[in-house]
Parts: C-alpha cells; structure tokens; sequence
C-alpha cells in the first residue's frame, strides 16, 4: 500500500518541476542522506541452484530482466550472499551483492556470524571466491535464507525506513548519465573501522551502467554515528535522464580531485519512483 501511495505521489510531482539551468539555483535544496545500520539491511543468503545468473533490469519502467552482468556472470550453488531488504523482490528478483563488500575483511567475522551463522562464512571462504564487482538481480528461487529468523524478501519496498524520499516540488536541473563513467581512483572515502575506501565501484566497469544509491558512500546513521552508506538499489544506464534537485559533497571524503565527493539527489525521468543519488560527475 505505502509503495502504490508512494508511486502515485512520485508521478504527480514529477509534473511540478521548476527546470532551471544552474545548480546554483537549487541553493538551500536539502535532501536525505541518512544511512542504514544493524543487520536488518542486508539478508545474508546462500544460492541455491546451478550458476544462477546475477541480471539487471535493462528498462527500469518495465522492470524487464536483461543479460547477466558483467558479460555471462552467473554464481555457483553454496556462494554466500547478501541480500537488500529494500529495493525487496521486483519480478520475483532480489537486489544482491554477490561479494559481500562490507564484510570481507579479517576482523567482520562477527558482523558475517550475525547474517549467516557462527562460522558458515569465513576468511577462508572468501578468499575463494572469485569477486564479481557488480551487484544485480538473482531469483528468488535460487536463494536460501541462512538463517531462519531472517527471511528474504518477498515484496518490493521502495525506500526502507522513511529515508530516501522525494523532494516533492521545486527547481530541478535537468542532466544525463555520463556514457562509460569511470570514476576516479583517487575518490575515497573513510568507513566506520577508519580504513580508505574508493567509490570505483559506483560508476561503469566493464561497459556496465552506474548504481543509483539510497545514500551516499558517506552517509552517517540517524544517531550521527558514520556508517551504513552506499546501499544500492538499481542500475542507471547510459544517457538516462536525471532530474537532479539537491547537491552533496560529502564531508567524509578523504581526497582533493575535482568534485570526487560531490553526489545529485534527485530521479530518473523514465521512472518516477527511483529516487536517489548519482555520483555528480556521472552526470553531463
């Protein structure tokens, strides 16, 4: 029901805006940038059939599954997953990250034991699994919960928690998604252990498009506790129409490139309910 609601009042909106031509002239835009934290987010799971395919939806109006992504990419039976909440289950497809970023390290083993169980994913385990590096869409029916007491989800949900909703009305910059946007090495950004991070995996690798993401890298928890940011929840392709209505720089970002911690708040002129941030210099 709060998506059908929140579907209807994105499409009303999107009639209202103000096109403007200056960024300077969203000046006082604010948008949310609140990140996500314990380990309702993220559903740790375990795939369950032969080389399951990780797809992208190459039409986001129509939600129609396209080609496994990168070329061919499909995700042997027992692999660990993580599993997002939100954006839930669209055409009885999953948003997934294949790589479990966030918990790789040596000292995640108790973030790892909280999703999949004491011990069932190790670092010895991940130091066997091929990185992917790319998230996208798995099939329900080829996931298993690991543990019972969290549940995949069944249902979709556009924005988890109230956070990531739109600026209904207002001035509006009309952009386009940089074709093959490779964003810098040298965009990093600290996480809550203190260790650099890039934001390389944002934009095109391999030809592919770029996230829209629920938060930026950055994002800090409700309590302003830094954490939980970077939650991704679909593709944007190549030369989409973006209609950005605020601008962040984020205030985390740990290197002095030209823009390499600013982001656009705004939605994909093809589909009104996808709101959220774009890296800006994505955005042409």
């Amino acid at each position: 029901m709060r998506l059908a609601w929140l579907l209807l009042l994105v499409a009303a909106c999107s009639g209202t805006d103000e096109i403007v031509q200056s960024e300077e002239d969203l000046a006082g835009s604010k948008a949310p940038n609140v990140g996500f934290t314990g380990t309702w987010n993220k559903v740790g799971a375990f795939i369950d059939c032969d080389d399951a395919p990780l797809l992208y939806f190459s039409n986001g109006k129509e939600l129609v599954v396209g080609k496994s992504y990168p070329n061919g990419t499909t995700l042997a039976k027992g692999r660990p997953v993580l599993v997002q909440r939100a954006p839930g289950a669209h055409h009885s497809h999953v948003w997934v990250d294949a790589d479990l970023y966030g918990m790789r390290g040596s000292g995640d083993q108790s973030a790892r034991d909280d999703r999949f169980g004491k011990g069932k994913v190790t670092n010895a385990t991940i130091a066997n699994m091929l990185e992917v590096q790319r998230r996208g869409w798995v099939r329900l029916s080829c996931l298993r919960a690991a543990l019972s007491s969290n549940a995949l989800p069944t249902t979709a949900m556009a924005h988890p928690d109230g956070d990531a909703e739109p600026i209904a009305t207002g001035k509006t910059v009309v952009k386009h998604v940089r074709s093959q946007c490779a964003i810098s090495t040298s965009a990093r950004y600290e996480d809550s252990q203190g260790a650099l991070v890039g934001y390389r995996s944002y934009g095109s690798l391999d030809g592919s498009p770029i996230y829209l993401e629920y938060n930026t890298p950055s994002a800090r928890t409700k309590d302003g506790r830094l954490g939980g940011g970077g939650m991704t929840w679909r593709y944007a392709a190549d030369g989409e129409e973006f209609r950005v209505k605020a601008t962040i720089v984020d205030d985390n970002v740990a290197s002095n490139g030209k823009n390499d911690g600013k982001w656009a708040y705004g939605y994909l002129a093809s589909d009104a309910s996808a709101w959220g941030w774009l890296y800006w210099n994505c955005l042409e």
